[in-house]
């Protein structure tokens, strides 16, 4: 099922026109998962997963020449969480670049700092209207975008940085040790139920009626004793979800973004529900 709700995602984006030129991605791993809004909590989780945050915004600093980090603002140096399934901790930020300079020495400047930072340069990718500079260090991965069409624009640098994939969380070992039996056959069943419902899914029509599917049959799934509210944590996303995707099958145009979002939102938040629960085998992405 991986990448089906990416799939339906950017069909939306595209059938409401956000999907032109001009749009560019917050992240150098959004182009593969459409990136969400930030959740209100998304800084609390990103430091519950992963303690990258402080490690991120100092190689964001590093890819930004010292005359210009002033200029910072401070939701650009905020660690933002991107992406559906898996998510990732991203940043984003502009800033001048020098006037009156060549196109190729601009770009030689910026490669010239990144590696004086320690990233490689992973690859130039040219197209019409600018250029991107791909640039790696260890499992992190950044992005210079450059225009050159020949106006103001070229006076602006886009610097994208994104870390490490985050992992869902999950109970350990010893947790599923102390599961009871009730909860063990709840969990088993509510991941034979998300295979069926959502293992030969492959466009975005199948993918609602799926999602009905498989929200009528957890939802009959009787809770473990005392573990209704848990049980609530992923079946309110996953209802949610599947409301806003029946939204995107009757709206047109721009109607559908509040669906989209929506959806983003609500896919990430019931992957790290389900997941938590133990719910393997019932990951949106």
């Amino acid at each position: 099922m991986r990448f089906v709700v990416a799939a339906v995602l950017c069909a939306a984006l595209w059938l409401a026109g956000c999907g032109s030129d001009d749009t560019h991605s917050s992240s150098p791993r959004a182009s593969a998962h459409p990136a969400a809004a930030p959740s209100p909590d998304a800084n609390a989780d990103l430091a519950a997963t992963q303690n990258v945050g402080p490690d991120l915004r100092v190689l964001m600093r590093g890819l930004v020449p010292p005359s210009e980090r002033a200029s910072l603002t401070a939701d650009e140096l905020k660690v933002h969480e991107c992406g559906i399934s898996p998510t990732f901790p991203c940043m984003n930020a502009f800033f001048s670049a020098a006037k009156g300079q060549a196109f190729a020495v601009r770009l030689q400047r910026l490669r010239v700092l990144a590696v004086s930072k320690g990233w490689r340069v992973e690859g130039v990718r040219r197209e019409e209207k600018g250029v991107y500079l791909e640039l790696v260090r260890g499992d992190v991965h950044a992005r210079y975008t450059l225009s050159r069409l020949g106006g103001p624009a070229d006076s602006i640098v886009e610097v994208s940085v994104a870390g490490p994939l985050t992992v869902l969380p999950a109970p350990s070992a010893a947790d599923k040790a102390a599961w009871s039996p009730e909860k063990q056959r709840y969990v088993n069943d509510a991941n034979v139920i998300c295979l069926r419902a959502f293992s030969h899914v492959t466009g975005s029509k199948q993918l609602r009626v799926a999602l009905t599917r498989a929200l009528r049959s957890l939802a009959s799934l009787a809770a473990p004793v005392g573990e209704r509210q848990q049980v609530a944590t992923f079946l309110r996303p996953l209802r949610l979800i599947d409301q806003a995707a029946r939204v995107i099958d009757q709206a047109k145009g721009e109607d559908v973004l509040p669906a989209v979002v929506a959806i983003a939102q609500y896919t990430t938040r019931f992957n790290k529900a389900a997941s938590r629960y133990g719910l393997d085998k019932c990951a949106l992405g």
